[in-house]
């Protein structure tokens, strides 16, 4: 799962070269994005929000970015490890 969301950051940043105030938002975001990845396994947006410490709205704008500019979806193979 670390190797995958590596992947997700390096491709994100890649493709956006994001601003980051708030590094936790991003984590979140990546990391809610790598069980994406595996098909939606595991803790829900607010619980991995509730870990981070940040609001479920931060996740989830950022998610969306994160989403749009790599195209991802659940399972999604580029990134599946």
């Amino acid at each position: 799962e670390i190797e995958v969301a590596i992947q997700l950051w390096d491709a994100f940043e890649a493709a956006r070269d994001p601003r980051v105030v708030k590094p936790e938002v991003t984590a979140a975001a990546i990391e809610y994005a790598s069980l994406l990845v595996h098909a939606g396994k595991g803790r829900s947006q607010a619980s991995v929000a509730r870990r981070y410490g940040v609001s479920p709205a931060a996740l989830a704008t950022r998610l969306a970015e994160v989403r749009d500019a790599l195209d991802l979806v659940p399972g999604d193979r580029r990134y599946h490890q």
